[in-house]
């Protein structure tokens, strides 16, 4: 390990779980890192990856938005990091809404654990919002549960790229079978 380097949190945007830093290993983040001495964290927000996610049926239902991973998440992660790792402060990597989460949060209760942030793909401007996710698309996607949709489209992915992928990726910058 890099002495004296603070630990590395890398945080998914919305959607998306920690796993896009570890699609596969000629092309992860999260194994660079560790290769290069540092020690590695990935955060899944409430609602992906391994976090605790709703229920189509049952009594666990999504009742949490955005401002719960700033208010909540951001400094829970940051605070169990540091207690796990003895370190003081935490560099943060965020992909997206990942990077948003932790700029929207309150500074007392974040900066005195950060020592870095960088922002991946970070939204700077909604301008564009409605256009890339018009109400229909809003509504589809709170309905479809997120893991099926996404592995019965994944083989459209880089073949066919509809207006709300182009905005996820540079298809000069990724291949089709990486992004999928």
């Amino acid at each position: 390990p890099l002495d004296g380097a603070p630990p590395v949190v890398l945080c998914p945007g919305f959607g998306l779980n920690a796993t896009v830093f570890d699609l596969m290993e000629e092309v992860s983040l999260a194994r660079f890192l560790r290769e290069h001495g540092h020690d590695v964290w990935l955060l899944d927000m409430r609602g992906r990856g391994h976090a605790d996610k709703p229920r189509l049926w049952g009594r666990r239902r999504r009742t949490w938005s955005f401002d719960d991973f700033v208010d909540f998440d951001v400094p829970a992660a940051l605070q169990e990091v540091c207690r796990l790792t003895g370190a003081s402060r935490v560099q943060w990597i965020g992909f997206s809404a990942g990077a948003l989460a932790l700029m929207a949060s309150r500074a007392e209760l974040v900066n005195h654990r950060l020592a870095s942030l960088i922002g991946l793909a970070t939204t700077t401007s909604f301008k564009r919002q409605r256009q890339l996710l018009s109400p229909w698309r809003t509504r589809a996607m709170s309905v479809l549960w997120t893991p099926t949709a996404c592995r019965l489209l994944a083989f459209l992915v880089g073949r066919l790229t509809p207006p709300p992928f182009r905005a996820l990726l540079n298809q000069d910058n990724v291949d089709g079978p990486v992004f999928r």
